[in-house]
């Protein structure tokens, strides 16, 4: 349609200084959360993803609000305009509600890729940073019980302990993508530290029990525990 396209092309000094900040800004998140362990094809590739989900969203919310914004004040509908105002205030503040009653806070598509990749590319080390959240935990759960919750999900500074101990081979953003579980089963006394699984990939998780045995294959995991941690971080009840 010819005047869609004269009214994209109103937009095209805004986008190509959007998009300068946008690759300035991949330059830099480049250098500090991707290197030394990560290749720079992953990196282009997610990226790629990024920036057409943005272009995505610009074209179908940004702009067509931006217009009818400019079209009302212009035709003096303040009516309209102000039902426009109220909508998108309402509609942003309940994303903000939900965002606000989740447990765990939101982990974006490239801090999942760099977990995934980094643990690929040294999963040694990524198993010490597991294991050493684990035992951190584990030092002070006695004096730290109530930050456990009925449904077994870990808190509080007992998930803050684990945090720092993560945060020595991960960036602190793939840190926080990290929760703890306790299986309360006197059977299965296991801690668990995981990284909840997306579709075709398996859930990337460590246990350890008090006395410091290992469990990282999901049979030997209590009955389950796998979906009792999905719920868990997603703040719902199985």
């Amino acid at each position: 349609m010819r005047e869609a396209r004269q009214e994209f092309w109103l937009y095209k000094g805004y986008t190509l200084v959007t998009a300068a900040i946008l690759l300035l800004g991949a330059g830099w998140q480049y250098l500090t959360q991707w290197q030394p362990e990560l290749g720079f094809v992953p990196f282009v590739r997610v990226l790629g993803l990024q920036l057409g989900v943005e272009t995505l969203l610009v074209a179908m919310l940004v702009m067509p609000i931006a217009t009818s914004v400019v079209h009302f004040s212009a035709q003096g509908a303040r009516i309209r305009l102000a039902a426009l105002l109220v909508v998108a205030l309402g509609s942003s503040g309940y994303a903000l509600y939900s965002l606000e009653k989740r447990r765990d806070p939101i982990v974006s598509f490239a801090t999942r890729e760099r977990v995934d990749l980094r643990t690929a590319a040294k999963p040694e080390a990524a198993h010490e940073a597991e294991l050493a959240a684990l035992r951190a935990t584990w030092r002070l759960l006695p004096e730290e019980r109530d930050d456990v919750e009925i449904d077994g999900k870990v808190g509080g500074e007992l998930l803050a302990a684990a945090h720092q101990e993560l945060a020595r081979f991960y960036k602190p953003d793939e840190a926080f993508a990290f929760d703890l579980w306790l299986s309360r089963t006197e059977r299965h006394k296991l801690l668990v530290v995981y990284f909840e699984a997306r579709r075709s990939r398996p859930p990337l998780f460590l246990a350890l029990d008090r006395k410091g045995n290992e469990v990282s294959d999901p049979a030997d995991l209590p009955s389950g525990a796998l979906v009792a941690m999905r719920y868990a971080a997603r703040g719902v009840s199985p």
